[in-house]
């Protein structure tokens, strides 16, 4: 859903689908390429999830996260690893004054 709306505002977005096989999994690769990241469905803190730089790297982790996922999905994205990431979060209380905090 929120990939739709960042794609609705015309921003971009990552490459990403999801798999519930190990034939869907290598069927997105091949469409969005390597490095990618693994991310299995309903599994707290990552667990799971990991980074494969070819299939020989993916095969196992897709197989691992297809088995940690209680619905057998997977989000498999083009990975970015290395860029630095920039979050900003905005809060307001009550009285509606704008809080920012920028992390990185």
């Amino acid at each position: 859903m929120f990939k739709e709306f960042c794609e609705s505002l015309g921003e971009p977005v990552l490459p990403s689908d999801i798999a519930s096989s190990m034939e869907e999994g290598l069927q997105v690769t091949q469409k969005i390429g390597y490095p990618v990241v693994l991310r299995p469905a309903f599994t707290l803190g990552g667990t799971g999830g990991g980074f494969a730089d070819n299939e020989a790297e993916f095969l196992p982790l897709m197989k691992n996260a297809l088995s940690l996922s209680p619905v057998s999905q997977v989000l498999i994205e083009k990975s970015i690893k290395g860029y630095k990431e920039i979050e900003y979060e905005v809060m307001r209380d009550s009285n509606d004054p704008v809080y920012r905090q920028k992390s990185a």
